[in-house]
């Protein structure tokens, strides 16, 4: 009975274990919001696969401007990807000829005044966390699920204001905010 017993105490607290870890990963107690951030390398790759669910862009090359403090690191990222990256400032995006087809703004460089810019110029924006897509400041989310894997968050009013075309493909696999 003794075996059963330790048997149960050892389930009883790898089940316990296992749901502390589910609640940090999910940025519960302890947890930082960096830590749930996907890796640049993994957001180029996400950001490449999604523009070429883009029929706006279809049969033509997209340029992308990195927006924010710091941005070396993500477009060095973009451009391992064989994307056209190039760092920027708001009044580059809104001034460039020809114009960028997609913006990634970096945590502090998330505002109204970007995403009218985005509307503007018709350039499909993006951030690295699934928030500013959950409220419209941006048109696409990169997030992180609790379990690490990446998740798209689309907001579609936003893309549609951007006039970009998002196939129902890429919708299906992500999710959308109406």
């Amino acid at each position: 009975m003794s075996l059963i017993a330790s048997s149960f105490r050892a389930s009883s607290r790898l089940r316990w274990a296992a749901a502390l870890a589910a609640i940090l990963l999910a940025g519960g107690v302890g947890a930082r919001a960096e830590e749930s951030r996907l890796h640049p390398r993994v957001q180029a790759v996400l950001l490449k696969k999604i523009l070429a669910y883009d029929r706006t862009l279809e049969g033509k090359t997209a340029r992308i401007a990195v927006v924010g403090h710091s941005p070396s690191v993500l477009v060095e990222a973009l451009k391992s990807v064989g994307l056209d990256a190039s760092a920027a400032t708001l009044a580059q995006v809104e001034e460039a000829d020809p114009p960028y087809s997609a913006v990634y703004a970096l945590p502090g460089a998330l505002s109204t005044r970007l995403a009218e810019a985005c509307s503007r110029v018709k350039a499909l924006s993006f951030a690295g966390e699934a928030g500013p897509a959950e409220d419209g400041t941006v048109a696409v989310g990169l997030g992180a699920l609790a379990d690490g894997r990446p998740e798209i968050v689309i907001h579609l009013a936003r893309s549609r204001a951007e006039a970009h075309s998002l196939s129902a493909e890429l919708l299906r696999l992500s999710r959308v905010i109406k």
